[in-house]
Protein backbone atom coordinates (compact mmCIF):
# COMPACT_ATOMS: atom_id res chain seq x y z
CA UNK A 1 0.00 0.00 0.00
CA UNK A 2 1.60 3.56 -1.14
CA UNK A 3 0.12 6.37 0.33
CA UNK A 4 0.99 9.93 0.41
CA UNK A 5 -0.83 13.10 2.52
CA UNK A 6 -0.18 16.51 2.47
CA UNK A 7 -1.25 18.08 5.21
CA UNK A 8 -1.09 22.31 4.91
CA UNK A 9 -3.59 23.55 7.71
CA UNK A 10 -2.06 26.90 7.45
CA UNK A 11 -3.82 27.25 4.43
CA UNK A 12 -7.49 27.44 6.05
CA UNK A 13 -9.40 30.99 5.23
CA UNK A 14 -12.63 32.24 3.82
CA UNK A 15 -13.21 31.05 0.19
CA UNK A 16 -11.50 27.48 -0.66
CA UNK A 17 -8.20 26.11 0.69
CA UNK A 18 -6.88 23.17 0.93
CA UNK A 19 -7.52 20.78 3.77
CA UNK A 20 -5.64 17.97 2.52
CA UNK A 21 -4.27 16.06 -0.56
CA UNK A 22 -3.21 12.60 -1.41
CA UNK A 23 -3.00 9.46 -3.12
CA UNK A 24 -3.24 5.98 -2.42
CA UNK A 25 -2.61 2.05 -4.01
CA UNK A 26 -4.92 0.48 -2.06
CA UNK A 27 -4.49 -3.41 -1.49
CA UNK A 28 -7.31 -5.51 -2.65
CA UNK A 29 -10.46 -5.55 -0.56
CA UNK A 30 -8.87 -2.32 1.52
CA UNK A 31 -12.18 -0.70 2.52
CA UNK A 32 -12.55 2.76 4.70
CA UNK A 33 -15.35 3.69 6.47
CA UNK A 34 -18.13 3.99 6.91
CA UNK A 35 -17.71 7.64 8.25
CA UNK A 36 -18.56 11.03 8.58
CA UNK A 37 -16.28 14.07 7.91
CA UNK A 38 -16.82 18.10 8.13
CA UNK A 39 -15.17 19.09 5.06
CA UNK A 40 -15.76 18.41 1.32
CA UNK A 41 -13.73 15.36 -0.07
CA UNK A 42 -13.24 14.19 -3.79
CA UNK A 43 -11.90 11.48 -4.81
CA UNK A 44 -10.53 10.46 -8.34
CA UNK A 45 -9.82 7.28 -9.66
CA UNK A 46 -6.48 6.89 -11.88
CA UNK A 47 -6.93 3.36 -12.28
CA UNK A 48 -8.22 0.33 -11.01
CA UNK A 49 -11.83 -0.73 -9.75
CA UNK A 50 -13.69 -0.27 -6.84
CA UNK A 51 -17.06 0.30 -4.54
CA UNK A 52 -18.76 3.85 -3.07
CA UNK A 53 -21.71 3.72 -1.15
CA UNK A 54 -23.24 6.98 0.28
CA UNK A 55 -25.88 6.31 2.61
CA UNK A 56 -28.02 3.70 0.75
CA UNK A 57 -26.76 4.36 -2.96
CA UNK A 58 -24.10 2.12 -4.00
CA UNK A 59 -21.51 2.76 -6.95
CA UNK A 60 -18.82 0.34 -8.70
CA UNK A 61 -16.58 2.93 -10.03
CA UNK A 62 -13.64 2.56 -12.15
CA UNK A 63 -10.12 5.05 -13.67
CA UNK A 64 -11.34 7.94 -14.54
CA UNK A 65 -14.45 8.13 -12.19
CA UNK A 66 -14.82 10.98 -8.95
CA UNK A 67 -16.74 10.61 -6.20
CA UNK A 68 -17.79 13.15 -3.97
CA UNK A 69 -18.27 13.59 -0.30
CA UNK A 70 -20.06 16.42 1.59
CA UNK A 71 -20.24 17.45 5.00
CA UNK A 72 -21.92 15.12 7.61
CA UNK A 73 -22.74 12.93 4.63
CA UNK A 74 -21.92 8.85 5.86
CA UNK A 75 -19.89 7.17 3.62
CA UNK A 76 -17.73 3.55 2.54
CA UNK A 77 -15.29 2.62 -0.12
CA UNK A 78 -13.94 -0.20 -0.67
CA UNK A 79 -11.34 -1.28 -3.11
CA UNK A 80 -11.94 -4.45 -5.64
CA UNK A 81 -10.35 -7.56 -5.02
CA UNK A 82 -8.99 -8.65 -8.30
CA UNK A 83 -8.28 -4.92 -9.57
CA UNK A 84 -7.95 -2.54 -6.67
CA UNK A 85 -8.01 1.12 -7.30
CA UNK A 86 -5.47 3.75 -7.08
CA UNK A 87 -6.93 7.32 -6.45
CA UNK A 88 -6.20 10.72 -5.59
CA UNK A 89 -8.35 12.67 -3.36
CA UNK A 90 -8.66 16.83 -2.69
CA UNK A 91 -10.22 17.93 0.87
CA UNK A 92 -11.46 21.31 0.70
CA UNK A 93 -12.77 23.98 3.30
CA UNK A 94 -14.68 27.46 3.43
CA UNK A 95 -17.15 29.42 2.83
CA UNK A 96 -17.03 28.42 -1.18
CA UNK A 97 -16.12 24.86 -1.45
CA UNK A 98 -19.97 23.81 -1.22
CA UNK A 99 -20.77 26.06 -4.04
CA UNK A 100 -17.91 24.89 -5.76
CA UNK A 101 -18.17 21.24 -5.71
CA UNK A 102 -21.83 21.77 -7.15
CA UNK A 103 -20.59 23.64 -10.31
CA UNK A 104 -18.76 20.79 -10.74
CA UNK A 105 -20.71 17.77 -9.82
CA UNK A 106 -23.93 19.61 -10.29
CA UNK A 107 -24.42 18.06 -6.68
CA UNK A 108 -23.90 14.14 -8.18
CA UNK A 109 -22.55 11.31 -5.83
CA UNK A 110 -19.95 10.52 -8.55
CA UNK A 111 -19.22 11.62 -12.06
CA UNK A 112 -16.61 10.11 -15.26
CA UNK A 113 -14.57 12.94 -16.35
CA UNK A 114 -13.72 13.30 -20.06
CA UNK A 115 -9.82 13.61 -20.63
CA UNK A 116 -8.64 11.52 -17.95
CA UNK A 117 -4.92 11.58 -19.37
CA UNK A 118 -4.77 15.43 -18.34
CA UNK A 119 -6.04 14.95 -15.01
CA UNK A 120 -3.78 12.33 -13.84
CA UNK A 121 -1.29 14.14 -13.99
CA UNK A 122 -2.46 16.79 -12.72
CA UNK A 123 -3.68 15.49 -10.02
CA UNK A 124 -0.58 13.57 -9.02
CA UNK A 125 1.32 16.75 -9.41
CA UNK A 126 -0.67 18.78 -7.37
CA UNK A 127 -0.47 15.86 -4.44
CA UNK A 128 2.98 15.01 -4.67
CA UNK A 129 3.98 19.51 -3.91
CA UNK A 130 6.41 19.58 -1.34
CA UNK A 131 4.68 21.12 1.76
CA UNK A 132 5.73 24.40 3.36
CA UNK A 133 4.42 27.45 5.16
CA UNK A 134 6.58 29.76 3.42
CA UNK A 135 3.73 32.75 2.32
CA UNK A 136 4.81 32.28 -1.94
CA UNK A 137 4.33 28.54 -1.28
CA UNK A 138 0.87 28.77 0.02
CA UNK A 139 -0.01 31.18 -2.46
CA UNK A 140 0.74 29.78 -5.55
CA UNK A 141 -0.67 26.26 -3.88
CA UNK A 142 -4.05 28.22 -3.21
CA UNK A 143 -3.65 28.69 -7.23
CA UNK A 144 -2.79 25.60 -7.48
CA UNK A 145 -5.99 24.73 -6.56
CA UNK A 146 -8.37 26.60 -8.47
CA UNK A 147 -6.16 25.08 -11.52
CA UNK A 148 -7.01 21.70 -11.02
CA UNK A 149 -10.56 22.63 -9.64
CA UNK A 150 -11.18 24.42 -12.84
CA UNK A 151 -9.72 21.73 -14.89
CA UNK A 152 -12.48 19.35 -13.42
CA UNK A 153 -15.18 21.53 -14.32
CA UNK A 154 -13.92 21.42 -17.75
CA UNK A 155 -14.22 18.11 -18.34
CA UNK A 156 -17.40 17.03 -16.46
CA UNK A 157 -20.52 17.10 -19.32
CA UNK A 158 -21.79 20.83 -19.10
CA UNK A 159 -25.27 18.87 -18.34
CA UNK A 160 -23.71 18.34 -14.76
CA UNK A 161 -22.75 21.65 -14.39
CA UNK A 162 -24.74 23.37 -11.23
CA UNK A 163 -25.99 26.77 -11.25
CA UNK A 164 -24.67 29.38 -9.40
CA UNK A 165 -26.41 30.09 -6.22
CA UNK A 166 -27.91 33.60 -5.20
CA UNK A 167 -25.80 33.98 -2.28
CA UNK A 168 -22.65 34.24 -4.81
CA UNK A 169 -24.57 36.49 -7.44
CA UNK A 170 -25.08 38.92 -4.24
CA UNK A 171 -21.70 38.47 -2.56
CA UNK A 172 -19.91 39.13 -5.90
CA UNK A 173 -21.99 42.23 -6.48
CA UNK A 174 -20.91 42.79 -2.62
CA UNK A 175 -17.40 42.47 -3.61
CA UNK A 176 -17.84 44.95 -6.90
CA UNK A 177 -19.19 47.61 -4.52
CA UNK A 178 -16.67 47.18 -2.17
CA UNK A 179 -13.85 47.37 -5.19
CA UNK A 180 -15.33 50.97 -6.21
CA UNK A 181 -16.10 52.76 -3.45
CA UNK A 182 -14.90 55.59 -5.09
CA UNK A 183 -17.14 55.57 -7.69
CA UNK A 184 -20.83 55.58 -9.39
CA UNK A 185 -22.00 52.93 -11.22
CA UNK A 186 -25.71 51.76 -11.53
CA UNK A 187 -27.77 48.96 -11.04
CA UNK A 188 -27.50 47.99 -14.97
CA UNK A 189 -23.56 48.05 -14.26
CA UNK A 190 -23.28 46.18 -11.49
CA UNK A 191 -26.12 43.46 -12.56
CA UNK A 192 -23.74 43.57 -15.69
CA UNK A 193 -20.50 42.53 -13.80
CA UNK A 194 -22.02 39.41 -12.32
CA UNK A 195 -23.59 38.43 -15.66
CA UNK A 196 -27.73 37.72 -14.33
CA UNK A 197 -30.48 40.62 -14.45
CA UNK A 198 -30.84 43.97 -12.31
CA UNK A 199 -34.08 42.52 -11.41
CA UNK A 200 -33.07 39.24 -10.48
CA UNK A 201 -29.75 40.70 -8.37
CA UNK A 202 -32.21 43.38 -6.61
CA UNK A 203 -34.02 39.99 -5.42
CA UNK A 204 -31.29 38.00 -4.03
CA UNK A 205 -29.33 41.02 -2.63
CA UNK A 206 -31.76 41.80 -0.67
CA UNK A 207 -32.87 37.99 0.53
CA UNK A 208 -28.93 37.44 1.55
CA UNK A 209 -27.86 41.10 2.33
CA UNK A 210 -31.12 42.51 3.90
CA UNK A 211 -30.83 45.48 1.86
CA UNK A 212 -30.63 46.56 -1.84
CA UNK A 213 -27.49 47.07 -3.36
CA UNK A 214 -27.97 51.01 -3.41
CA UNK A 215 -28.73 51.05 0.24
CA UNK A 216 -25.53 48.57 1.00
CA UNK A 217 -23.57 51.11 -1.35
CA UNK A 218 -24.45 54.55 0.21
CA UNK A 219 -24.36 52.60 3.42
CA UNK A 220 -20.76 51.14 2.61
CA UNK A 221 -19.68 54.73 1.41
CA UNK A 222 -20.35 56.26 4.18
CA UNK A 223 -19.35 54.29 6.80
CA UNK A 224 -15.94 54.42 4.93
CA UNK A 225 -16.03 58.46 5.05
CA UNK A 226 -17.29 58.21 8.75
CA UNK A 227 -14.00 56.49 9.23
CA UNK A 228 -11.87 58.93 7.16
CA UNK A 229 -13.19 61.67 8.94
CA UNK A 230 -12.56 60.20 12.12
CA UNK A 231 -8.72 59.16 11.51
CA UNK A 232 -7.38 61.43 8.04
CA UNK A 233 -6.64 64.30 7.88
CA UNK A 234 -8.03 64.88 4.00
CA UNK A 235 -10.38 67.61 3.44
CA UNK A 236 -14.26 66.87 3.03
CA UNK A 237 -13.80 67.51 -0.13
CA UNK A 238 -11.26 65.13 -0.86
CA UNK A 239 -12.97 62.37 1.34
CA UNK A 240 -16.42 62.93 -0.76
CA UNK A 241 -14.37 62.30 -4.11
CA UNK A 242 -12.72 58.79 -1.93
CA UNK A 243 -16.03 57.14 -1.71
CA UNK A 244 -17.27 58.54 -5.24
CA UNK A 245 -18.93 61.72 -4.48
CA UNK A 246 -17.73 64.40 -6.77
CA UNK A 247 -20.29 66.84 -5.25
CA UNK A 248 -19.48 67.97 -1.68
CA UNK A 249 -22.73 69.13 -0.88
CA UNK A 250 -24.46 65.83 -2.60
CA UNK A 251 -22.08 64.11 -0.69
CA UNK A 252 -23.19 65.95 2.85
CA UNK A 253 -26.80 65.48 2.53
CA UNK A 254 -26.49 61.75 1.71
CA UNK A 255 -24.00 61.47 4.90
CA UNK A 256 -26.25 63.61 7.19
CA UNK A 257 -29.08 61.63 6.21
CA UNK A 258 -27.06 58.65 7.36
CA UNK A 259 -25.53 60.14 10.44
CA UNK A 260 -27.52 62.95 11.24
CA UNK A 261 -25.35 65.44 11.54
CA UNK A 262 -22.81 67.24 8.47
CA UNK A 263 -19.66 65.39 7.67
CA UNK A 264 -17.95 68.93 9.54
CA UNK A 265 -20.07 68.39 12.59
CA UNK A 266 -19.10 64.70 12.61
CA UNK A 267 -15.42 65.37 12.11
CA UNK A 268 -15.32 68.17 15.23
CA UNK A 269 -17.64 65.57 17.57
CA UNK A 270 -15.15 62.86 17.02
CA UNK A 271 -11.88 65.90 17.48
CA UNK A 272 -13.70 66.88 20.85
CA UNK A 273 -14.19 62.57 22.19
CA UNK A 274 -10.57 62.40 21.62
CA UNK A 275 -9.74 64.93 23.58
CA UNK A 276 -12.29 64.24 26.52
CA UNK A 277 -10.31 60.95 26.60
CA UNK A 278 -7.18 62.02 27.08
CA UNK A 279 -7.02 62.28 30.93
CA UNK A 280 -4.01 63.66 33.00
CA UNK A 281 -3.39 63.36 36.83
CA UNK A 282 -2.62 66.68 38.41
CA UNK A 283 -0.51 64.86 41.00
CA UNK A 284 1.79 63.47 38.21
CA UNK A 285 2.63 65.85 35.59
CA UNK A 286 5.88 63.92 34.10
CA UNK A 287 3.06 60.82 33.13
CA UNK A 288 2.78 61.96 29.78
CA UNK A 289 6.21 63.49 28.87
Amino acid sequence: MLQHSNMNMHDLSVGISAVYAGEQTCAPGHSYGPRVRNYHLLHYVLSGKGLFRVGTKEYALSAGDVFFIRPQEVTFYCADSEDPWHYAWLGLSGTDAADIFNCISGKADILHVRNSEALNDAMLSFVNTTDSTEIPFRLNRMGAVYRLLALFAQNVPESTHYKTSGRVYAEQAAMYIHAHLDSRFSMTELAAHVCIDRSYLSTVFRQHMGESPQQYSIRTKMKSAATMLKTSVYTIKQIANAVGYEDPLLFSRMFRARYGMSPKAYRAENEAKKKDSVWTDPCNPCMHE
